[in-house]
């Protein structure tokens, strides 16, 4: 630990700062893990008895300040994204484990006396990659 590093007092196993991402200076980084969802209703009894969860779909979003010419700064819809931010948790990582992360919207902008900025959002699905 360098002098200055932010010291975590009994939370061995929390994480506080994000992983530095290609090109940008990260400032928020979100996964959140979807799926579709059908309701099984049974006619003879009346009422709803079971679910079906399927096609799980991970939506990741991020805001970076532009900080080079390569990584996110490259991004643009349909273009595999390499990420260094996993917020997934556990082995499953809760519901999608592997696919491509596939860049669906990029915004860029730049407002006065600021840094020029740059924000998306991608999807990751098991079975694409």
């Amino acid at each position: 630990m360098a002098a200055g590093d932010p010291v975590l007092i009994n939370l061995s196993s929390a994480t506080f700062l994000l992983t530095a991402e290609t090109g940008v200076i990260i400032e928020s980084f979100e996964r959140d893990v979807d799926s579709k969802f059908k309701e099984i209703f049974n006619a003879a009894v009346g009422y709803t008895i079971g679910y079906i969860f399927y096609d799980f779909v991970a939506n990741l979003s991020w805001s970076a300040i532009v900080n080079g010419t390569t990584g996110f700064t490259l991004a643009q819809p349909g273009v595999v994204l390499s990420v260094a931010n996993d917020l997934s948790i556990g082995a499953p990582k809760n519901g999608v484990a592997t696919g491509g992360i596939y860049t669906k919207t990029v915004k860029v902008s730049h407002a006065g006396e600021d840094l020029r900025k740059i924000s998306g959002t991608a999807l990751q699905r098991a079975g694409v990659s």
